[in-house]
């Protein structure tokens, strides 16, 4: 009897020992202040401006409010505010080399509320305007394997509802593509000749299987 409750209290200390460690150590991740981040028209310097942390009100656009246009790519958003919010937090976790940020957002009417971002290796999370959301920046290649991932999309473009949205700073002269096209081409030469057209190229750092 002594035998089995020194055990049972072995595995209680054990539990106890594991969520306050556990606890503890999420106290101590430390979640960085970032520079604001201003949203701009896109055909303006805005890429500049985040790099440089340029604080100029020059520029900005006044947000209608829509959370869908920041989370999910929209071909009607002139201003690509998905690829704003997401280029923000890719460059500054990366340049300061630290998983968890936030910073306060401004358009052309004044502060917006904070917007908060981690990261997991390739996978990004964030949470503005009571919204949480993900993205998966890993860069697949073109090619006949990589077109079999359903519901995902080559080359860093973005995926929404069935189809692929260009990636930032895209050279194509698609303004989309549906990815179950990609998914019936079983020949290299299928791939090779969408990509012509489209004037795509794979990166140097692209992802095989």
């Amino acid at each position: 009897m002594f035998i089995f409750i020194f055990i049972i209290l072995i595995i209680l200390s054990g539990i106890i020992f594991w969520l306050f460690y556990n606890n503890y150590l999420n106290f101590l991740i430390p979640i960085y202040k970032i520079p604001n981040f201003y949203l701009r028209i896109y055909n303006s310097s805005w890429i500049d401006d985040i790099l440089n942390n340029n604080e100029s009100k020059d520029n900005l656009i006044e947000w209608n409010g829509d959370i869908n246009n920041v989370m999910y790519p929209n071909k009607d958003d002139s201003d690509k505010l998905v690829l704003q919010f997401r280029f923000f937090a890719e460059y500054w976790l990366n340049k300061l080399n630290i998983n968890n940020g936030y910073t306060e957002v401004y358009d052309s009417i004044g502060n917006l509320g904070k917007y908060e971002f981690s990261k997991n290796n390739n996978l990004y999370t964030a949470k503005f305007y009571n919204s949480t959301w993900s993205w998966d920046n890993t860069d697949y290649c073109f090619n006949t394997i990589n077109s079999k991932r359903e519901n995902s999309c080559l080359g860093g473009w973005i995926y929404y509802e069935g189809i692929c949205y260009p990636p930032l700073n895209s050279t194509s002269t698609c303004n989309n593509y549906d990815w179950n096209t990609i998914y019936k081409y079983t020949k290299p030469s299928q791939i090779n000749s969408w990509m012509e057209n489209c004037n795509i190229s794979n990166s140097s750092t692209c992802k095989y299987p």
